[in-house]
């Protein structure tokens, strides 16, 4: 089951946690979420087959909540401090055992300038 519309806001070169609750097709949570692959993708808006992503993380940047059935997704500083403010789509794509290969969260994040600065370190 695919999460639409998972927009959120946040400042150029801030750190964030993106926490996505994964179901199986009837809603329930997915069992063996550790058995499976994820790969998140962040594209200036809108997305298409032409553009490149602006970033790419696999799952060794991200986390599995098992019991709770959460994949937890960690952009850091250096991943937002180089993106130009505006809108971007962003998508959570599971693989499963097979090689099937599923959207399960799709939205808009906006980045959003600062005359603060914030440092990459």
């Amino acid at each position: 089951m695919s999460l639409v519309r998972q927009n959120f806001e946040m400042f150029r070169g801030e750190a964030k946690l993106i926490s996505v609750t994964v179901n199986d097709e009837i809603g329930s949570p997915l069992v063996g979420i550790d058995t499976v692959d994820f790969e998140y993708r962040l594209w200036e808006a809108p997305a298409s087959a032409n553009k490149q992503p602006v970033l790419e993380l696999d799952a060794d940047d991200m986390s599995i909540d098992e019991p709770e059935s959460k994949v937890i997704i960690t952009l850091e500083k250096a991943d937002t401090v180089e993106l130009e403010p505006g809108e971007y789509t962003h998508e959570l794509k599971l693989i499963d055992e097979d090689g099937n290969e599923n959207i399960i969260m799709h939205g808009t994040v906006t980045i959003l300038y600062s005359s603060i600065e914030i440092n990459e370190s």
